[in-house]
C-alpha cells in the first residue's frame, strides 16, 4: 500500500503515517500476503469505483462464464469417459469442443439467442440513453448471428488466450466508460510474473487506475473469466480469499502454500 491508502484506510494524515515509517523502520513486506483484496477496495477512493449494476457488459460476461463452465464440464466428463474406454481398447481419442459448430450444437439455438436478445436488448438501451432511437433488433436475424458469432469466438478463445490453461492467474476485474456511453471491462492480471508486479506489488492496478479505469464494485471473484461477486460474510470480510467460492478458491495454488511451477503468486491480493 502507498502511505496516502494506509492513511485513508486508518483515519489519520499521511504524515502521521510517514512519521510512523521513520520511527519504527517500515518496509515494504516481500511475503506473500502483502495486499489482500480487502487493500484493493480500500485504496480505491469512491469516485475510482464503478457500481456492478450500471455496467451491462457485466452480465454478458457473467452469461458467457456459466456457458464456458458448463462446457468444460462437458469436456471433463468426454475426457473421464474416453479414459475409462481406453482400458478396453488399444487406442486412445480424445474429442474437445474446438469449432464455433461444435459449440454452438452443445448449447442448442434457444439458449444462444436469449443471451444474445439479453445483449442487444443492453445496446439498445445504451443508445436510448445516449440520445439515439432505438434499432429493431426482435426481427433481424443478422444482428442476432453476429452477436452469437461474438459470443463463440469469446468461449472458443478463453481456451488458449490467457498464459496458464486452468485459469490459475489472478486478476482484478475494472471497467472504463467510453465517450459514447458504452463500458468496456478488463481484467488486470497482478502475479509478479506479469508487468512490474515483482518490483512494485500493484503496479499494473494503479497504472489501470491512472488511465481512467474503475475498480467494479461489488468486487468480483479474482479468479480468471469468472464475474461473480466475491463472498462477503456478515464481519464485511471476504469468505473465500476474494473468490466467489471454495471451487474457484481452490484454483489458486497459493492459499495452500503449494506453489505450481510456472504459475508465480499475486503480492497484489494475496491472501
Amino acid at each position: 500500500m502507498s502511505l496516502a491508502a494506509i492513511a485513508r484506510k486508518h483515519g489519520v494524515t499521511a504524515t502521521a503515517v510517514q512519521n510512523h515509517k521513520k520511527a519504527e523502520g517500515w518496509t515494504r513486506s516481500d511475503i506473500v500476503a502483502d495486499l489482500p483484496a480487502e487493500t484493493v477496495n480500500a485504496s480505491f477512493a469512491p469516485e475510482q469505483t464503478a457500481p456492478a449494476v450500471e455496467i451491462p457488459q457485466l452480465r454478458q460476461a457473467q452469461r458467457i462464464a456459466e456457458l464456458e463452465r458448463q462446457l468444460a464440464e462437458a469436456e471433463r466428463k468426454i475426457t473421464s469417459q474416453t479414459a475409462e474406454l481406453d482400458k478396453h481398447r488399444p487406442t486412445h481419442e480424445v474429442h474437445l469442443y474446438t469449432s464455433a459448430d461444435e459449440v454452438r450444437a452443445f448449447f442448442g439455438e434457444e439458449r444462444l439467442y436469449e443471451i444474445a436478445g439479453l445483449a442487444l436488448a443492453d445496446q439498445n438501451k445504451a443508445r436510448v440513453k445516449r440520445g439515439l432511437p432505438p434499432f429493431d433488433y426482435e426481427h433481424n436475424q443478422g444482428m442476432y448471428e453476429r452477436e452469437i458469432a461474438g459470443i463463440l469466438d469469446e468461449l472458443l478463445a478463453r481456451r488458449t488466450k490467457w498464459i496458464d490453461p486452468n485459469q490459475r492467474v489472478r486478476v482484478v476485474k475494472m471497467a472504463h466508460k467510453q465517450k459514447d456511453g458504452s463500458w468496456s471491462l478488463r481484467q488486470i492480471p497482478v502475479e509478479v510474473q506479469i508487468g512490474n508486479e515483482a518490483g512494485q506489488s500493484g503496479a499494473m492496478l494503479w497504472r489501470q487506475r491512472d488511465k481512467g479505469f474503475k475498480l467494479v464494485q461489488p468486487y468480483l471473484c479474482q479468479r480468471m473469466n469468472c464475474w461473480q461477486e466475491a463472498a462477503v460474510g456478515p464481519d464485511k470480510r471476504f469468505v473465500y480469499a476474494g473468490y466467489c467460492s471454495s471451487e474457484c478458491m481452490a484454483s489458486d495454488p497459493y492459499l495452500n502454500k503449494q506453489p505450481v511451477p510456472g504459475v508465480a503468486t499475486s503480492r497484489a491480493v494475496a491472501m
